[in-house]
């Protein structure tokens, strides 16, 4: 499976901003949203059909979307897994293929 990552993270195009999960880290919960100021669309043509949260490069979590759904989810982790642990997350478009956060932690 090919991952897709934006090419410069500090000057993203609108595309990858688009598409690019972020993860942000508060009290033990990973809250991953696909869109950075732009959010994906959600509808039947073309939506997130899934979320997977990664943990050390492994997949701890995942979430499946519809078109109903906001682009996002959250999990929660122990605050010892959080300190320790290097964190991801990756978002698939049903049109764009998947695409892959930075690194946390």
């Amino acid at each position: 499976m090919k991952i897709n990552r934006p090419k410069h993270i500090d000057s993203m195009t609108d595309f990858e901003k688009k598409h690019t999960p972020s993860v942000e880290i508060i009290a033990g919960k990973v809250i991953v949203k696909v869109g950075s100021g732009i959010t994906h669309p959600m509808n039947p043509e073309h939506l997130i059909t899934n979320i997977e949260l990664l943990v050390d490069g492994n997949i701890a979590a995942e979430k499946e979307l519809d078109d109903e759904d906001e682009p996002a989810a959250t999990f929660e982790l122990d605050e010892r897994t959080v300190e320790t642990s290097k964190i991801m997350a990756r978002a698939t478009c049903n049109l764009h293929g998947t695409w892959e956060s930075a690194i946390v932690g």
